[in-house]
């Protein structure tokens, strides 16, 4: 039975089968420094993008990292510079999954690196995916690349292949069931209008507050120039 475990930065990579041989262990990026084994490495970043993200610095870590890396390398192409760098079979994807839209279009959705692992693991057949440190759950992550994600999950068991999320995970939650929750919904909403309107009432305060303290300060930064011109004035 293929097994693969893709792990991401959150938490819940530390749950990974690291110790079981029967899973492949899929990484991205620089987690190479957080996970204790893995047999594939992702980076799909262009190599520019690598060199100079973060900061000049890190990029040329992270191309001196993969440039050593004894694991197949899955990059936009493959690399002179990178021996073990693998070209990721973007078009040979995209054709496999086409006849199951109408619009081939719908077949090119990725929006982050799990997404690209999640198609190749069903591409090529493994029959059970297990996804530790994915959460995608805050600011753009949760509503530019989250939605991919969880597309392609919806693909694999669609295909009949075992998924593993831990429970920990944000992927494929929701706080209340559309329709069949929506006393508990309400309910929530309630509360959280109520909270929300009190920190509200005490962020007024607060401003209040500290305009009055500005008014202090700016009436002490005057008395201070009064003495320091007095001081002047009798010297």
């Amino acid at each position: 039975m293929k097994k693969v475990a893709i792990v991401g930065y959150t938490s819940t990579r530390e749950q990974a089968p690291y110790g079981d041989d029967s899973f492949e262990i899929w990484g991205i990026n620089d987690l190479y420094e957080y996970i204790p084994r893995f047999n594939r490495w992702f980076d799909i970043h262009s190599y520019d993008f690598i060199k100079n993200q973060v900061s000049s610095r890190t990029g040329r870590k992270q191309l001196e990292v993969l440039k050593s890396m004894p694991v197949p390398v899955y990059m936009q192409k493959k690399f002179k510079s990178i021996p073990n760098s693998v070209r990721y079979p973007f078009d040979e994807i995209v054709k496999y999954f086409s006849p199951y839209f109408t619009d081939p279009v719908h077949a090119r959705y990725f929006t982050n690196s799990i997404s690209f692992m999640l198609a190749l693991a069903i591409y090529e057949g493994f029959q059970e995916i297990a996804i530790y440190g994915v959460d995608l759950a805050v600011t753009t992550e949760y509503s530019e690349q989250r939605p991919s994600c969880e597309f392609w999950i919806g693909v694999a068991v669609g295909r009949g292949i075992k998924v593993h999320i831990p429970l920990q995970s944000d992927l494929l939650k929701t706080r209340f069931i559309y329709g069949f929750e929506e006393k508990k919904q309400h309910a929530f909403e309630q509360k959280m209008n109520q909270v929300m309107a009190d920190l509200e009432k005490k962020k007024a305060e607060m401003s209040q507050q500290l305009e009055q303290a500005k008014a202090m300060l700016n009436q002490y930064s005057g008395a201070l120039q009064g003495c320091q011109e007095m001081m002047r004035c009798w010297r």
